[in-house]
C-alpha cells in the first residue's frame, strides 16, 4: 500500500522553507508516495550518504535516505534544491525563483517543470486548481497581484473604499459589474483590493485603473473576465 506524508506539520514546514503557498506544499507532498513507508523523508530524497541522512531504505523504485526526523528530511530536500540549482537540467533554480511570489499556480508549474520526480505530469497544478478556491482563492496572499484571474460580480451602488476599514466609500458602482480581485489585506478581515477605472481619489480628475477596497465574500469569487468598470 502506498503511504504519503502530507501531515499538517510537514505542509507548514515545507511551505515555510520554500516560502511557497501551503496548498502547493500540500499538493507536492500528496504526490510523493512511498511503497515502503519512510516518514522521515517526506519528499523521497535519494540516498546520498551525507548528513543529515542517518541511513538508507531500499524501495522498489530506488534507495532513499533516512533521517532522524521528518523536519530533517524536508530541510535536506530544500538544501538539495539549492545545491543543484546551478545545474540547468534540473530546473531547480526555477523552483527557487518562485519563493515568496504568492502565485500558487506558478509555483506548482515550476515544480512540475523540474527534474524532481519527473515533473508529476501537471498533478500539482490540478491539486491547486481543485482546492485553492475552497481555502483562499487569491493567487497572491501577500498583497497586490495585477494578473489575478479572480473576479467577483458586484451590484449597482456597491461601495468601494479608499482604504480597508473606511466607514465612508470613495465611490460606488454606477452599474452592476464584474471586477478583478487583486489581493487580500491581512487586516481588517474580509477586505480585498479590486480594480476599477475611476478618477475618484486623483487630484487631476483623470480616469485610470485604480485599486479600491471592498468587503467581499471569497465564496462568490469566480474566474469570469473582469470588466474594469468606469465609476
Amino acid at each position: 500500500m502506498t503511504t504519503y506524508n502530507a501531515t499538517p506539520q510537514n505542509i507548514a514546514l515545507l511551505a515555510a522553507l520554500l516560502r511557497y503557498e501551503p496548498v502547493v506544499a500540500e499538493g507536492w507532498l500528496r504526490l510523493e508516495g512511498q511503497q515502503v513507508p519512510n516518514p522521515t523523508n517526506p519528499l523521497n530524497v535519494k540516498w546520498w550518504g551525507r548528513p543529515p541522512q542517518i541511513g538508507q531504505l531500499v524501495a522498489p523504485y530506488g534507495t532513499f535516505g533516512r533521517y532522524q526526523t521528518p523536519a530533517d528530511g524536508l530541510r535536506d530536500a530544500v538544501a538539495l534544491l539549492h545545491d543543484m540549482a546551478g545545474e540547468a537540467w534540473t530546473h531547480y533554480a526555477d523552483i527557487l525563483a518562485q519563493s515568496g511570489s504568492g502565485d500558487a499556480l506558478a509555483q506548482a508549474a515550476a515544480i512540475e517543470a523540474s527534474a524532481w520526480a519527473g515533473g508529476y505530469g501537471g498533478q500539482i497544478s490540478a491539486w491547486v486548481t481543485a482546492h485553492w478556491s475552497a481555502r483562499e482563492p487569491m493567487l497572491n496572499l501577500s498583497g497586490y497581484n495585477p494578473t489575478s484571474t479572480q473576479s467577483v460580480a458586484l451590484p449597482q451602488s456597491a461601495p468601494l473604499f479608499a482604504h480597508p476599514g473606511d466607514a465612508a466609500p470613495l465611490v460606488r458602482l454606477s452599474a452592476p459589474a464584474t471586477v478583478a480581485v487583486l489581493g487580500r489585506v491581512q487586516a481588517p478581515p474580509g477586505w480585498y483590493l479590486v480594480r476599477v477605472n475611476t478618477a475618484a481619489g486623483w487630484a487631476d480628475g483623470v480616469r485610470r485603473l485604480t485599486g479600491c477596497y471592498a468587503q467581499l465574500d471569497p465564496r462568490q469569487f469566480t474566474t469570469a473576465a473582469a470588466e474594469d468598470p468606469s465609476v
